[in-house]
């Protein structure tokens, strides 16, 4: 493919061609409006009255992050004004006109949100009885008012008092999904043992403070999914006129700019007059190299506003000297899915965005807060992404009258990027995708806290992509109350669900078979029909899928052609092909794995370092089928074993596990001389070497292993005639032992200094063999030898020797000399 010639990320000398617009007088549009320019009073009396509550309110914020919303007890009683907006989660200037204070405890409290009743009270004991009044009210009437005259917001009861706590806790155990889990925590991922563990903490803190996690309440979470995917409409129009355009894809770049996030669902508003919302629709939706847009407002202002859209684009069209990001010499197609959907033929050379070469090009930090203040949406935007991509070019001090204390970069960000939000002059230069772009920024540093600020100030332009991010934060941080919260927000700001909201809530899952089934469940409803989608819930059930086929009794064949039929799953990234390795050893089913391991070979997969660390473990101390799996791929091109320590640790400990004396010996000394000693191997020959009486009552062979393998395995160069002495270990080896130090390691027991003597010589021999193995290369390709030293084991099993036989007998690893050390 072909990209854009000059991207012009950091340009700043082409103005807005919207911010000039003006018209006569019209009738005021307050509902295109947010809420932070509908108040009756004056900005300037708003802001003295934000800054006077949030200095008293900063300091009743929740303490921790793991809460995005404040508490009730240390909310600050609401009135007719404003307050501080930054505690509110509000969507509508008209609710909260009509908002009449009666009583000072707010709402009745709701248990977790499970329920929602017409007059805002919700009371059971049980589950069931949750479960019962949810059914019987339907979801959209969470953005009704409450018969008492005050508007819904479902975020301002999450904390319960102390009645709620009983219910509580008397209610059903929630414990059990814990307890499934840990009996079958070797099953999960490493991902879903942090998730585990941070489920773990929730309970803890939640049995200290009452705020009780209720992971039972999966199945009605996925039933509430469904019906505001049901009920709420695809697209919600607002404003008397609505008009669709049709934009190409550079222009939509001009005027909002360019980053992953801008090339998804975005909106911004216009300061024209009375307002004009542009808000240009998902990739999925557009036509050809189109994107489709909605704009919104009063006709006079949407005539005006397509007016110079079409402006914008004609100049482009025509190379305007102003206009920084040309018309490229390929098209750009937003969404080759769509085209595909709509029988359209795909272009085989098409034009794609280089906006991650943006990403590679940092910038310090001082030189981001030193630039000129933007005046555009798509400044800001940039100006957002310049923030996210610096760096910092040394220690950052505070001021001098105050304490000298480096100040962490990405704190600096943060501070940052919470003052360009919540400053009330940059409210017009707002968009979606620089939201989003903050947002993912904050969950990803758990800035919990701060993303909760920002999202109470830009709930006007949230999006599914927006509620998707929070979602996915809830759903690695185990914060299912909040989750059902996010949902009930998504219903009364008519926000349809998506592919990625069923994803997100199939990464709250932690237990394997919930997991399999949700999965499943997704695909015959259609939640996974897009590509994206299905890629992302593939990398996080597809080993718990294939462990229950597997264990129906059925093969893999059959598991693969489940997916055949099914659009955007007949790919498989590595990523994948190891998550089903992880599956088949898991059940340790060696047919499943060598099946596998055929197809990989009848497709043209590679099988490198990590693969191959995901099937060794299921050789346990089988040394001779672990050899088997790494012959058929080490002659491979691209396979490279002797950069990976890992595989080295992997045999070594599979061959020591099941005391193979020539195969150690081998894999130590090629793994010294490539320098992939790992400290478990390094551990392993220590202790062996300065072991002479075993502890435990075993037979002669398991004395004979204990106390004999590591001397076996050491001496790189003890066999060459020009073997160069090293003053250490000649000092520490008795004269009769100088043609072999480690004989004298096989003298026995001794006490007193000469047990010390024996100790620093054993650790001086491995730390020779770590530090000079490089200098040395072997002589012999690896599988060569390995085949050699498993012979030689299998004629030495079973059959007692003494040391001195062993060490005299064993395989000889032929190596020469460099002549220079060998850098890493």
């Amino acid at each position: 493919m072909l990209s854009r010639g000059q991207p012009c990320l950091r340009r700043r000398g082409l103005s807005a061609v919207l911010d000039n617009a003006a018209v006569g007088p019209d009738e005021p549009l307050l509902f295109l409006y947010p809420r932070w320019v509908t108040s009756r009073r004056s900005i300037t009396t708003v802001n003295r009255v934000t800054a006077a509550r949030a200095a008293s309110a900063s300091a009743r914020c929740l303490r921790g992050s793991s809460n995005i919303l404040p508490s009730r007890q240390n909310r600050p009683p609401r009135g007719s004004s404003w307050g501080c907006s930054s505690l509110r989660w509000m969507s509508s200037s008209a609710t909260l006109r009509n908002y009449r204070p009666k009583d000072p405890t707010g709402l009745s409290d709701k248990q977790d949100g499970s329920g929602v009743q017409a007059s805002g009270t919700i009371r059971g004991d049980t589950d069931r009885a949750i479960e019962r009044r949810r059914d019987r009210v339907p979801v959209d009437q969470a953005t009704t008012k409450t018969n008492s005259g005050r508007s819904f917001n479902v975020f301002a009861d999450i904390e319960s008092d102390q009645k709620g706590k009983k219910v509580l806790a008397t209610g059903k155990s929630h414990a059990r999904p814990l307890v499934a889990a840990r009996e079958r925590r070797k099953r999960l991922t490493n991902r879903d043992q942090r998730k585990l563990l941070y489920r773990s903490y929730l309970k803890e803190i939640g049995e200290e403070t009452g705020k009780t996690q209720k992971w039972g309440l999966m199945d009605s979470t996925q039933k509430m999914l469904e019906r505001i995917q049901e009920k709420i409409p695809a697209l919600t129009l607002k404003g008397p006129k609505n008009k669709a355009m049709l934009i190409p894809e550079e222009t939509v770049a001009l005027l909002s700019g360019i980053n992953d996030m801008a090339m998804k669902e975005n909106i911004w508003y216009v300061p024209v007059h009375n307002g004009c919302r542009v808000h240009i629709l998902s990739p999925s939706q557009s036509v050809g190299r189109y994107r489709k847009a909605i704009i919104s407002g009063s006709p006079r202002v949407v005539d005006l506003v397509s007016d110079r859209i079409v402006r914008a684009h004609r100049l482009q069209e025509t190379g305007d000297p102003l206009v920084d990001i040309r018309k490229p010499v390929v098209p750009v197609f937003p969404s080759i899915e769509a085209m595909r959907q709509n029988n359209a033929q795909v272009p085989l050379i098409r034009g794609v965005w280089d906006f991650y070469e943006g990403k590679n090009s940092h910038m310090p930090i001082e030189a981001v807060l030193d630039s000129e203040r933007p005046t555009t949406v798509r400044g800001f935007l940039e100006h957002v992404e310049d923030l996210l991509t610096s760096t910092t070019s040394g220690p950052y001090r505070r001021q001098e009258n105050q304490t000298r204390r480096q100040t962490p970069h990405n704190l600096r960000i943060l501070r940052t990027l919470s003052q360009l939000f919540l400053n009330d002059g940059n409210q017009r230069l707002l968009s979606t995708a620089a939201l989003n772009s903050t947002l993912s920024f904050f969950c990803q540093h758990e800035y919990m806290k701060a993303c909760r600020e920002v999202i109470l100030r830009c709930e006007h332009l949230a999006t599914v992509d927006t509620f998707n991010i929070l979602l996915r934060a809830c759903a690695r941080r185990q914060d299912f109350r909040l989750f059902r919260h996010l949902l009930i927000s998504m219903a009364r700001l008519q926000i349809r669900p998506d592919a990625n909201t069923w994803v997100a809530l199939l990464e709250c899952h932690v237990s394997p078979n919930a997991k399999a089934g949700l999965f499943m469940y997704m695909m015959r409803k259609g939640h996974l029909s897009q590509i994206g989608p299905m890629r992302t819930a593939l990398q996080t059930a597809i080993q718990d899928t294939l462990v229950l086929h597997l264990e129906g009794g059925d093969s893999v064949d059959s598991y693969i052609k489940l997916f055949q039929n099914t659009h955007g799953t007949n790919w498989f990234s590595p990523s994948l092909i190891n998550k089903m390795f992880n599956a088949t050893v898991e059940l340790k089913n060696f047919p499943a794995l060598n099946r596998l391991l055929e197809i990989c070979d009848e497709h043209g997969i590679n099988i490198d370092s990590s693969t191959m660390l995901r099937i060794l473990p299921i050789c346990r101390a089988n040394i001779y089928a672990a050899l088997l799996y790494v012959f058929r791929y080490v002659t491979r091109q691209g396979f490279r074993m002797d950069r990976e320590a890992q595989i080295w640790e992997k045999l070594f400990l599979i061959a020591y596990k099941g005391r193979c004396y020539n195969i150690c010996r081998v894999i130590w000394r090629y793994a010294c001389m490539n320098g992939a000693v790992t400290d478990k191997m390094k551990m392993s020959v220590l202790s062996s070497m300065t072991t002479n009486v075993s502890k435990k009552k075993v037979n002669v062979l398991d004395i004979l292993w204990r106390s004999n393998a590591g001397k076996i395995s050491v001496g790189v160069d003890l066999h060459l005639s020009e073997y160069p002495s090293a003053d250490e270990i000649m000092k520490l080896t008795p004269v009769k032992f100088h043609s072999n130090p480690v004989q004298s390691l096989m003298t026995g027991f001794q006490g007193g200094k000469e047990r010390e003597r024996q100790l620093m010589l054993a650790t001086a021999l491995v730390r020779r063999d770590i530090e000079l193995g490089r200098r040395y290369r072997p002589t012999q390709p690896l599988p060569t030898m390995l085949d050699a030293a498993a012979l030689f084991d299998l004629e030495w099993k079973g059959v007692p020797r003494p040391p001195e036989w062993m060490v005299q007998h064993a395989i000889q690893v032929p190596v020469e000399w460099k002549g220079y050390l060998r850098s890493s």
